[in-house]
């Protein structure tokens, strides 16, 4: 049931105009060098909202790329933030380990405290990591 709502705001989002306004926003608040960044924060952000990875992207890819083409940034420059602001934030909701909390018998608030830290963890090494060799 998911995936028509996302189909469908990617057809509001493309076919309103809203796509050309959030991407002005993005590079009225940005510039080359700190756009990979703000990608990376605005990720994380957004993968509560929509926590299925690709399409997530097919919803956000159309003004990510335009700001990016806008601001001279190379299209791995948001690309790689994308994808570590999806890997990042999947620690604190973990589809993937549904399966492994089955057969456990645990429930994720038994789990959540532990993925606290590695998500922390990931969050600033990857900020820095991506400050570092993106910019």
């Amino acid at each position: 049931i998911q995936f028509p709502l996302y189909a469908g705001m990617f057809g509001i989002i493309r076919g309103s105009g809203l796509s050309e306004i959030i991407a002005g926003a993005f590079v009225s608040v940005a510039s080359p060098q700190s756009f990979p960044l703000i990608v990376y924060y605005y990720t994380c952000v957004m993968n509560y909202f929509v926590p299925s990875g690709g399409s997530k992207f097919v919803i956000e890819a159309p003004y990510l790329i335009r700001a990016a083409k806008t601001l001279d940034v190379p299209i791995q420059g948001i690309i790689l933030p994308y994808a570590w602001g999806d890997m990042t934030t999947n620690l604190l909701q973990p589809f993937w380990c549904i399966p492994l909390l089955t057969a456990a018998h645990l429930e994720f608030k038994d789990i959540l405290g532990y993925l606290l830290i590695p998500c922390a963890l990931s969050f600033v090494v990857v900020s820095i990591g991506i400050y570092f060799f993106l910019l």
